[in-house]
């Protein structure tokens, strides 16, 4: 999917859902106020094998019934120039790939050129990432998040299996 806008709508669970059996790619998705619900879910872990979900240029504002971008997958997951701000009851972005198959999965946000990613103003995490291989999260700022107890700006877990994490160029 690519070059896609989904504006001031109200629907209940999600703006977009995609269930898939192969590799996701989201190019240029923005999406603008969902009063009810939540942004945009992927899963793609009922794959035979472990498949990709690959995003790029994501951005969101005002989604206030959930997270913005929640996505779930059997293999890596790469995310490059992503907003995700401002949602009034939930996570900015939202990766896990803890059903992998493959224990190197790995999770990747990062920027193409000057760009920052942003993680802000959310009522939850700004970025909450699961994985079973290594992290790597690059040019970032999370502010002005954890309007919940309990929440911080950006959670990041492999204790599900033996990856590394790297943080670079990243803000709170």
């Amino acid at each position: 999917m690519f070059n896609l806008l989904l504006a001031d709508n109200s629907a209940v669970e999600w703006l977009l859902r995609v269930d898939s059996k192969g590799q996701v790619n989201l190019t240029n998705l923005v999406l603008q106020g969902n009063s009810d619900g939540g942004g945009v879910y992927i899963d793609n872990t009922l794959a035979t094998t472990p498949k990709p979900i690959v995003a790029k240029g994501l951005e969101s504002n005002s989604i206030q019934g959930g997270d913005a971008f929640y996505l779930v997958s059997g293999g890596d997951v790469t995310v490059t120039n992503v907003k995700a701000n401002g949602t009034a009851d939930g996570t900015g972005l939202f990766i896990s790939n803890l059903s992998s198959s493959n224990p190197l999965a790995k999770v990747t946000i990062n920027t193409s050129g000057t760009f920052t990613n942003q993680f802000n103003n959310n009522r939850d995490y700004g970025l909450y990432i699961e994985s079973v291989g290594n992290i790597a999260v690059s040019n970032s700022q999370a502010v002005s998040n954890n309007n919940q107890v309990g929440t911080t700006g950006i959670y990041l877990d492999n204790t599900f299996g033996a990856g590394s994490v790297s943080l670079v160029n990243v803000y709170f």
